[in-house]
């Protein structure tokens, strides 16, 4: 079960398996099949955009999924969705440090890939800092491994590099806290 204080927090929690088999096919057909637009905007701190291919998802749509249903039952606080794509990265995309947000809302990325090595690169890398170098985290994208953590700490989703076999596909879902943050008191 996933805390709302300990995402507050900066925990980064990892969970392997995620999806069940089904859905992770089906993400992975989803992936492959869907078409890719460039746009995907860095955040207010960058002069850069990223230069990845993203596609958009109908929150509106995906709400009404049994993947949901299965991830509002695993985060232990009422949640909503704002914003839910696929980001497909081979080894030419670009891409910097950045943050989702800036609310401490959860974020999750889920790695769509049926397959995937870790010599292949791609990794999403944590840093503990807007302009910090310490790496607080390293997760290799591994099939149906959802990451969940705070959209605030700044992230790279690194390009897989030239031997890579596929590009890399991930979910990204922003969430929303439906609740206040209680007091302490």
């Amino acid at each position: 079960m996933i805390e709302r204080v300990d995402i507050e927090n900066g925990k980064i929690y990892e969970v392997r398996n995620f999806p069940t088999v089904k859905e992770q096919s089906d993400f992975w057909y989803m992936a492959n099949e869907c078409e890719y637009s460039y746009g995907q905007q860095s955040d207010s701190l960058m002069s850069q955009r990223q230069g990845r291919m993203v596609h958009r998802i109908d929150v509106n749509v995906f709400v009404r999924t049994e993947f949901w249903n299965k991830i509002e039952k695993y985060v232990n606080c009422p949640i909503g969705l704002s914003d839910a794509y696929i980001n497909y990265a081979d080894s030419s995309t670009l891409t910097f440090p950045h943050c989702d947000n800036r609310e401490n809302e959860m974020s999750i990325l889920l790695c769509l890939n049926q397959d995937w090595h870790r010599n292949w690169g791609g990794y999403t890398s944590f840093f503990s800092g807007v302009a910090d170098n310490n790496i607080i985290k390293t997760v290799v994208p591994e099939p149906g491994k959802a990451i969940f953590f705070n959209g605030s700490i700044y992230h790279v989703a690194l390009p897989p590099n030239n031997i890579a076999e596929y590009p890399r596909f991930m979910l990204a879902l922003k969430l929303l806290w439906l609740e206040p943050k209680k007091e302490i008191k």
